[in-house]
């Protein structure tokens, strides 16, 4: 063989092993971003899951609240009846 062609299949095959690493790089870094996409995915998931539960909460909390107010009503209505059967008891003495 001519040394011309050895130059020619070496510098061939140089290339063709370089492309495969740059390929493999621009692979690997594909993965990276992948992952990283994935990871942020992941947190944007729990994020939302935290967010439906703090909704959900809130509305417990407003019920709640409704809950006391009314029980709380009630309870002064109750109060005031005692208290007029007091009144009563007393002047039937």
């Amino acid at each position: 063989m001519f040394p011309e062609m050895d130059l020619i299949q070496a510098r061939d095959e140089v290339d063709l092993h370089g492309g495969v690493g740059v390929v493999h790089h621009i692979l690997e870094g594909a993965n990276l971003v992948n992952a990283l996409a994935n990871n942020y995915l992941d947190s944007l998931k729990e994020r939302n899951k935290m967010v439906k539960e703090k909704e959900e909460l809130s509305k417990q909390e407003e019920e709640a609240k409704k809950n006391v107010e009314s029980l709380t009503l009630e309870l002064d209505k109750l109060r005031d009846e005692a208290a007029t059967l007091k009144k009563a008891a007393k002047l039937a003495d």
